[in-house]
């Protein structure tokens, strides 16, 4: 079928003279078809679909193919309602929207490509949309050929399931399912169909993502253009609360201005709201707009009850027409969501009088938008366009850009707004950037940040394929930087043509085909032609065109230059004069260009420079926001010069300004920067790590954690030293009250992006680990037999050593494990080694890498001997890698000397001949291993600089000895360093007699002086200077050694501890016996300095040591860092996790390792993993009463097996009670009640603590004992029996009672995403604020939350944070509804019953259905009743019929969209999703009670506010089975059964009875109007039998089950 002719002009002759009525919801009229059983899943699927894997009862679409019958009646009842223009029945007919009814797979921009080129797909689009067209066109030509009045057909364009403007990924918010050209692609098909089908119109409506709505736009355009053809455009969108579109956030006018370039025949709002909540926008959009304007709302709010499913009848509908109408708002009316043709006749009848609004005068106005509108109107401020996100202007934005530095490249858009830009420039023009997707990517970008997406965007670019990407990027109208006419007038039209199509202003440069204008007569020549050629030829809006005239540096010393500011002044004047509504914008920075570096003298400048262009009629300038001085407040002196040179007022003005600016260079200009502080960056990263804890900021977080990596070495120094340091203020500051857990938890938000960041660099770590344990066990084996046979350990190729004789069984200990610790991972080793060291090799320095070794002064000292050798078979596979890479003139250094000669200071001066790749740093006292690395050195090619460091043996004595007292280094026994003195020089001559023949062989010789400088000497010198003997050295040592302490005595370092170090004379591994009994220190002697006594056992590499085993020299585990291991669990059958989640957290943030096994866990599988993880403590949660005896059943358990770790049992149900009477009986170990997450770390750091630990637990045990015989007492408490119970009961006289009938019997379902916006009025906000430990109410017509704290600083600390959290929940519930991210589902029924003694007996077609089962208090009380719930219905022997409802609500999704924050690191918003489901669930609850008491009949609409809802001041009661009127869970299969709940609302029970989805309620409603809540404190076991017998249970059961309440 050919298009039709173009109806506009027929069209707005008939919206000039009278209302249009557009028809109604084709979905609500489909539903009557389906009520009516006409319409069911197995008709709409006909023959075609039976087989398709999916539903398709709710593709309405689909309809228009397999039942055409209906959709066709549809229309004709519409139209014979009075519509004058109906829908077709197209909402989510594109092949992206069907997808959903019959394709699979992971939604991403491939998977969508897969889509837009499926055949079965498209074709089923081009069907649909064809078929419809032609069903709408058939009835519409019937029904206007019967009444003689037109009748038109508007194609339906809806959204899409997928979003250009959502970000799905958190961890990668540019990411979007599918791309721009994806959408044009479908919605092009779309529209050739529609158009081949028969319709007069183009309707994009129900916009709730108006990239994807200018995406169906440019789609439209292009159809048009390719097929020759044009037909009119509608738009309407559906907005929120707030007036702003759902799911990319802008407000109604910056709607408007976003869409109106493509000139609609109307642009109106849909859906979404009722008629009340939508006219405030309405009224705005009729007061701005110029074009006409439509309204089709919701037929108020849902409401399950209704028929239509929502609130307003068609007379309702048609009093808010008929107000819509007289206040001139619309020119099209109808109704969407809940509107019926009887609707649609009510609002035809209402409006068929009244006048249209009036379509007001196009002002020309040039109209922006991002969110948020922008409006340059006459009179309007200079409009400031940023310039910081501009490559080629930003050295700091170009780096982050190129380095991919993406989120902080954004934060400067945001500053630029903060700082007063209204348009941000963006420009990726740089030659090492990928323009077109970094372009798409930077502005997708910005759509997640809130301030910046506020405003238009300016896409910068000489090239035309990045400006075209931009724009595809762009919800708003923004602006193209730029097009001119260098390349010729038709590449002019088609960008400018482009730029139309795609809704943006555009800049116009003041160039043509011979270049760019300088002079004042090219530019007015260039901007006028370029003018015409716009506004005549391509019917450019001229308010869009943005006239560039080229700003010029002046003050060059040029004299050609020295007019360009009056030229571009001048030029301004004059196209503010002759080109109609054209704007003049210009780079204010050129202006300045002359005075580089000079940033006081160039604000200056910029600002004298817009005073004047501004008066003249410049609109607009690209500045740097923060870089302007305030015109006024120009110094008099400088002003005059600057203006000299502005407006070229003299000759000599040049040369004096650049004199005059001489004694501002360097300084710093004087503009207002954006009030960021961000000096915390400037502090050491352990100090900006704290900052970003404390703050919950992330901004940073990866770079910094990177700085901290590279600072410490491994990935568990950072978690151990500067994040647990941060963590463990966060802790201090809660503990004491001084932070809020909303803060908490944003730390650890912090502390998880941290560590997730650190994750891949743990991952190897931990292969490392484990590496080391099975070297643990091959060394110790190999040790042993090296001592058996003396031979040596080869731990790994080229990792050789010999174990040291005569070490201790401790230090042999830490031989072996500091060899497996260097020998599972070399390279890594390495490279920690350089990383604090460099290229200095020294033994000394690799026992630094044993952390048992490294850390204290004492350690080095004890394990001095122990870590040696492993040490010294590090230096020679080191020292071979080096080599191995080695290169033709390279030196190795060696550096020699006896201890404390100080040769590093000595040799500092010395240059070093060729490239020095290592420096070997010992005393070169070993002969043997020396020559080996000579000869090795050689070998390689490399040259041998040797410098021996001779120090006077005193001075070397004293040397030591200051250092030690200082903590510079580990003491050397005497004994020792004399050996080393005496050694080293020997071991050098000899060296170098050796290698005397190798000319690549350097000598230095250098004395050290105390109080001079070194000087140089040679061997001779050396030679007559060697030490007599070793004890000669070590006598004379001795004195100096005492004389230096006695100088020194009153300093306190001098101790006589370290002076006895140093005169140990046994050292470690003299001969200490090896015993293979791990438990006793070997021989009393202290480790590390002397050996064990004879008799004791012989050395370790004697015959003795035949009885050692590998299994002695396995170190035991090293003593526990931080705060211990805790596994925290829900128990089996409860799904109750939030305060679970809180606790985990703050035991995290002080610092504690939580393993969270989540909720319904197995006994078995939280104790298989406390053994698997090490646990020191297990934390078990629960919210049912059932888990208490789960609870009993682990502990019982855990003493079965031998379990010795503390046990924590928290949760809503819990008590210190039931923890001392029912649980603490079944453990003997340490089992203690925590009350909130706040409790958490005080008793867990107490329970591992060694200080601490005996005397809580002898508190905690007191305490028990305590509530056990207070248990006792309540035991022996006198109870009323049964019987005497019941008489006491509650009476009424029942032949008098009012008793409610209800409308109806049977059940009501309630589902849908759309109910949560109906749930979120009836939200109860202060149990949320206590899930957060937050203690006070929420007063919600004040809009703040109370606090009960008593200190009034932190009562209003408090009281702000809680109003953060509120907002942040709102936000997130605004982001929930918007996304639909929560179904709620629910059903509730009423049933004629009957008491029975304390049961309730349910009908249903006068024969019993189920009966349910209820408690009676037994405690004596003076003068009140003892209650039943059964007390509140009619007794059968009454004769008279009453009856009970029942209901459960479930709300689905939070978990899902929890584990999305939580894959992103954030437990916060985590948290937070689960927080807010709870509270929809609850109000869902009260929501659903309200819609029963109006079908019971005993409350109508309005009767109570909302408030009062919340506060339950109204009649009847919903009790729930497991709470204080019924404490027994197992009456909910009852009820589940009763509403076949499962099958209607998708909730679960588990064994225990508890509910899944967490966020579930269910219950019983009563509406007696005397009923009200009671609890049950006590059961006697009378009552107890009596229960189960009723129940048919065994009294055992039901004991379990009711536990906590017995009372005997």
């Amino acid at each position: 079928m050919p298009a039709r002719p173009n109806c506009r002009p027929e069209l707005e002759a008939a919206l000039r003279q009278r209302i249009l009525v557009i028809d109604g919801a084709m979905g609500t009229t489909i539903r009557q078809y389906k009520a009516k059983g006409v319409l069911d899943e197995a008709s709409a699927r006909g023959e075609r679909f039976k087989d398709n894997e999916k539903d398709i009862l709710n593709n309405g679409d689909i309809l228009s193919v397999t039942r055409p019958d209906i959709i066709e009646d549809i229309h004709k009842r519409f139209l014979e309602a009075g519509a004058d223009i109906i829908e077709t029945n197209t909402f989510s007919a594109t092949s992206i929207a069907q997808a959903e009814f019959f394709r699979e797979g992971k939604k991403n921009p491939e998977f969508f490509q897969g889509i837009i080129e499926d055949t079965f797909l498209n074709d089923l689009a081009w069907e649909i949309n064809f078929e419809s067209a032609k069903q709408c066109r058939k009835w519409a030509d019937i029904v206007g050929e019967q009444t003689g009045r037109k009748r038109y057909v508007a194609g339906a364009i809806g959204p899409l399931t997928v979003s250009l403007s959502q970000f799905p990924d958190l961890s990668d918010l540019s990411f979007r399912y599918v791309t721009f050209d994806q959408v044009k692609q479908a919605y092009k098909h779309q529209v050739r169909a529609l158009i081949a089908g028969g319709v007069d119109t183009l309707l994009v409506e129900t916009i709730f993502d108006s990239l994807n709505a200018k995406t169906a736009l440019v789609a439209i355009r292009e159809v048009f253009e390719e097929d020759k053809l044009e037909l009119p455009v509608q738009i309407s969108a559906a907005v929120g609360p707030g007036g702003e579109t759902m799911i990319s956030g802008q407000v109604t006018e910056a709607y408007l201005n976003a869409m109106r370039h493509v000139k609609p025949l109307s642009i109106g709002l849909n859906c979404s709201l009722g008629p009340d909540k939508m006219r405030p926008f309405l009224e705005e959009l009729s007061a701005k707009a110029d074009c006409f304007v439509s309204c089709y709302p919701n037929a108020g709010m849902p409401n399950p009850l209704a028929p239509t499913g929502f609130d307003l009848l068609p007379p309702d509908m048609a009093g808010y027409a008929t107000d819509f109408a007289s206040s001139g708002f619309v020119n099209i009316m109808g109704g969407c969501c809940g509107n019926t043709p009887e609707h649609i006749a009510a609002i035809a009848k209402a409006v068929e009088k009244l006048a249209p609004r009036e379509i007001p005068a196009d002002p020309h106005t040039m109209r922006l938008s991002g969110s948020q509108p922008y409006v340059l109107s006459p009179g309007s401020n200079y409009l400031m366009i940023g310039e910081r996100t501009n490559v080629a202007g930003s050295p700091k934005f170009a780096k982050l850009i190129k380095e991919n530095k993406l989120e902080e490249a954004v934060a400067i858009a945001r500053q630029q707004v903060e700082s007063g830009a209204n348009v941000i420039d963006v420009c990726m023009d740089e030659g090492l950037i990928d323009g077109v997707p970094m372009m798409t990517k930077f502005l997708t970008l910005l759509q997640t940040e809130p301030e910046v997406n506020k405003v238009p965007i300016m896409v910068d670019s000489s090239k035309w394929e990045i400006i075209e990407a931009g724009l595809k990027c762009l919800q708003g109208k923004g602006i193209v930087n730029s097009i001119s006419l260098k390349e010729g007038e038709e590449k002019f039209k088609e960008y400018a043509s482009k730029i139309k199509q795609y809704g943006a202003a555009t800049v116009v440069m003041a160039f043509d085909e011979q270049g760019q204008a300088a002079t004042y007569a090219d530019k007015i020549r260039i901007c006028e032609r370029a003018y015409r050629i716009l506004v005549d030829e391509v019917g450019f809006p001229p308010e869009d065109i943005i006239f560039d005239p080229n700003i010029l540096t002046v003050a060059t010393g040029i004299e050609e230059h020295n007019n360009y500011a009056v030229d571009f002044i001048e030029a301004t004047r004059w196209i503010k004069a002759n080109l109609p509504h054209a704007k003049v914008s210009g780079g204010v920075s050129n202006i300045s260009f002359s005075f580089r570096g000079n940033n006081k003298v160039r604000e200056a400048m910029h600002s004298v420079f817009l005073y004047h262009a501004i008066k003249a009629g410049m609109d607009m300038g690209i500045v740097n926001a923060g870089m302007l001085e305030v015109y006024e407040e120009i110094p008099p002196e400088m002003l005059v010069k600057v203006e000299d040179v502005i407006l070229n007022r003299n000759k000599e003005a040049t040369e004096v300004l650049v004199d005059y600016a001489e004694q501002f260079k360097g300084q710093a200009g004087s503009a207002k920067k954006a009030e960021i502080d961000l000096s915390w960056r400037e502090a050491p990263v352990e100090k900006r790590l704290e900052h970003a804890l404390l703050k919950g900021i992330t901004d940073f977080i990866n770079e910094d954690t990177a700085e901290a990596l590279a600072k410490l070495g491994k990935p568990l120094s950072v978690i151990e030293g500067p994040l647990m340091d941060g963590m463990s203020v966060v802790g201090d500051l809660f503990g004491a009250g001084k932070m809020f857990l909303p803060q908490v938890v944003k730390s650890a938000r912090v502390m998880k992006q941290s560590v997730a960041y650190l994750a891949p660099f743990m991952e190897a770590e931990k292969a490392r680990k484990a590496r080391e344990r099975e070297l643990l066990i091959e060394i110790a084996e190999k040790t042993v037999k090296a001592l058996e046979s003396g031979s040596d350990v080869t731990a790994v190729e080229g990792f050789t050593y010999t174990p040291y004789p005569g070490l201790s069984l401790e230090e042999r200990r830490i031989e072996v494990k500091f060899a497996a610790e260097l020998a599972a991972d070399l390279e890594a080793a390495a490279t920690e080694y350089k990383r604090r060291f460099a290229n200095v090799l020294d033994r000394n320095n690799v026992q630094e890498l044993s952390p048992d070794y490294a850390a204290t002064r004492e350690s080095r000292q004890k394990w001095s001997i122990a870590t040696l050798e492993p040490a010294g078979a590090f230096v020679d596979w080191f020292f071979a890698k080096v080599l191995s890479t080695a290169q033709p003139k390279d030196t190795i250094v060696f550096n020699a000397g006896g201890q404390g000669s100080g040769k590093t200071t000595a040799t500092a001066d010395i240059k070093v001949t060729g490239n020095a790749i290592l420096v070997m740093d010992g005393t070169l006292q070993n002969h043997a291993r020396s020559v080996e690395h000579f000869r090795a050195a050689f070998a390689a090619g490399c040259s041998v600089e040797l410098r021996f460091v001779y120090c006077n043996w005193p001075d070397a004595v004293r040397n030591m000895a200051d250092r030690a007292a200082k903590g510079a280094g580990r003491v050397v026994p005497l004994k020792r360093a004399a050996k080393g003195h005496f050694e080293a020089a020997r071991t050098t001559l000899k060296l170098c007699g050796e290698f005397a023949d190798k000319p690549e062989l350097d000598v230095f010789v250098v004395e050290n002086r105390v109080g001079a400088l070194p000087r140089s000497l040679n061997l001779a010198w050396l030679s007559e200077h060697l030490h007599n003997s070793v004890e000669e050295l070590l006598q004379t040592g001795q004195t100096t050694l005492q004389d230096e302490f006695k100088l020194h005595s009153d300093d306190p370092d001098y101790s006589a501890r370290l002076l006895a170090q140093f005169q140990a004379t046994s050292e470690p591994g003299s001969g200490g016996a090896v015993s293979s009994d791990r438990g006793r220190h070997v021989g009393g002697s202290e480790p590390g300095l002397g050996s064990g006594q004879p008799g004791d056992g012989k050395a370790s590499g004697s015959t003795a040591a035949s009885s050692l085993t590998a299994a002695d020299l396995i170190p035991a585990e090293a003593a526990k860092q931080g705060g211990g291991k805790i596994v925290l669990a829900t128990v089996k059958g409860d799904v109750h996790d939030i305060g679970k989640n809180i606790v985990g957290i703050v035991l995290a943030c002080n610092g504690f390792e939580v393993t969270d096994m989540g909720v319904m866990v197995p006994c078995q599988k939280i104790l298989d993993k406390a053994v698997e993880v090490g646990a020191d403590v297990i934390g078990l949660s629960g919210l049912i009463t059932p888990s208490l005896d789960e609870m009993v059943h682990v502990a019982a358990e855990m003493e079965r097996l031998g379990f010795k770790q503390p046990l924590l049992i928290g949760g809503a149900t819990t008590s210190a009670a039931h923890t001392a009477i029912k649980i603490a009986p079944k453990y003997s170990g340490s089992i203690v009640h925590v009350l909130d997450a706040s409790r958490s770390v005080p008793v867990t750091t107490a329970l591992l603590s060694e200080d601490q630990r005996e005397g809580f637990i002898k508190s905690n045990e007191e305490r028990h004992a305590k509530l056990r015989e207070e248990y006792g007492r309540k035991k022996d408490r006198e109870l009323l029996s049964l019987a005497e119970s019941r008489e006491k009961g509650q009476k009424f006289d029942w032949s008098t009672q009012d008793i409610a009938t209800p409308s109806f019997t049977g059940t009501k379902v309630y589902e849908g995403a759309d109910l949560i916006s109906t749930l979120r009025e009836f939200i109860d906000w202060s149990p949320f604020f206590h899930s957060w430990e937050l203690r006070g109410r929420w007063i919600a017509n004040e809009g703040r939350f109370s606090s009960a704290h008593e200190d009034a600083e932190m009562k209003l600390k408090a009281e702000a944070e809680a109003l953060k959290l509120y907002n942040d929940a709102n936000t997130l519930l605004d982001r929930i509804i918007a996304e639909q991210r929560f179904t709620a589902k629910g059903v509730f029924g009423l049933f004629p019953a009957n008491s029975v003694g304390d049961d309730i007996e349910v009908y249903e077609g006068g024969k019993l259905k189920t009966t349910f089962h209820t408690l009676r208090q037994q405690v004596i009380k003076k003068d009140k009743a003892n209650f039943a719930l059964s007390d509140y219905v009619a007794p059968k022997s009454s004769g008279r019929t009453d009856h009970i409802g029942g209901f459960c609500v479930g709300i689905h999704g939070a978990d899902e969209f929890a584990k999305e924050f939580d894959a992103a690191h954030d437990p916060y918003h985590g948290i937070l999703t689960k927080a807010v489901a709870d509270r929809l669930a609850e109000a869902f609850a009260e929501y659903l009670h309200q819609q029963a008491r109006f079908a019971w009949g005993y409350e109508k609409p309005g009767d109570f506010a909302n408030a009062d809802l919340i506060k339950e001041n109204y009649r009847g009661i919903r009790p729930a089975p497991g709470y204080p009127a019924q404490p027994d869970h197992t009456e909910k299969p009852i009820l589940f059964a009763l509403l076949d709940a499962t099958a209607k609302t998708g909730v679960e029970l588990t064994e225990s009875m508890a509910m899944h989805p967490g966020s579930a309620v269910s219950g019983l409603y009563f509406a007696h109007p005397e009923s009200h809540y009671f609890g049950i404190s006590v059961l006697g076991k009378d009552q107890v039998e009596d229960y189960a017998k009723r129940k048919g249970m065994s009294v055992e059961e039901m004991e379990r089950w009711l536990g906590p309440w017995l009372g005997y």
